[in-house]
């Protein structure tokens, strides 16, 4: 795609070729992900598909456990946004797609808020996994600030999205050649929309309401689903 297509898309959207970029990125996705389910990889477990399809303009936040959540969620959403690691830009193996899209780079707080914020008001729906990486099995959840900056900043409604695999597989400590006994179920559940300034209701200050905000963001995202049939 990103010798062929994404080129072509530029070649006659010029700067508006990001969203259609997107929304090939999302196809190519959808498919890989049917490919996963079929060959057995994978058994999927999702809740909430056709909320998610029909978002804008609002932040999904999501925890990070394996190494496939951006692609799941991605085939999911038309116009999905992206906070991305800057070395992610430079990456031969990643810099195509990520460019094509128009994914925003992870540079500074300031311009990284500047930059959520146009996006957001251009109807993109943003995913940020404010974990960072991928979440170390067995050891606690640790949230960065920035996902909850970004929101008190955009003032956009949040989404978040709770992930588990079951057993697990492809997370950070995993070799990715090393299949579990047993399929591994990925269970993803869609949780409703979210305003902001409810969540941080009498905060004194912009720390204390992220601080805020990041916690109940954790204790949300560390509920246990393995067992939830829902």
């Amino acid at each position: 795609m990103s010798l062929f297509v994404f080129p072509v898309i530029k070649l006659f959207k010029g700067k508006e070729s990001a969203k259609p970029s997107r929304r090939v990125i999302k196809i190519a996705f959808a498919v890989f992900v049917k490919l996963m389910a079929l060959v057995g990889v994978f058994k999927f477990d999702i809740k909430g598909k056709e909320v998610l399809a029909g978002d804008s303009a609002c932040i999904v936040i999501s925890n990070h456990p394996t190494l496939i959540d951006y692609v799941v969620i991605a085939s999911m959403l038309d116009n999905c946004d992206c906070v991305v690691k800057e070395k992610l830009w430079s990456n031969p193996f990643t810099m195509g797609v990520i460019r094509a899209a128009g994914y925003i780079p992870n540079r500074g707080s300031e311009e990284v808020i500047e930059s959520c914020g146009r996006s957001l008001e251009s109807g993109s729906v943003l995913l940020v996994f404010p974990e960072g990486t991928r979440t170390t099995p067995g050891k606690p959840m640790t949230l960065q600030r920035g996902a909850a900056n970004i929101a008190l900043r955009c003032a956009k409604p949040i989404r978040l999205i709770h992930i588990c695999c079951e057993p697990s597989f492809l997370t950070k400590e995993d070799k990715r050649y090393k299949v579990p006994a047993e399929q591994p179920v990925f269970k993803l559940r869609v949780g409703g929309l979210m305003d902001v300034d409810e969540l941080i209701e009498g905060a004194s200050n912009p720390t204390i309401a992220a601080r805020r905000l990041t916690e109940k963001m954790k204790q949300e995202l560390s509920r246990d689903i393995s067992q939830d049939v829902g």
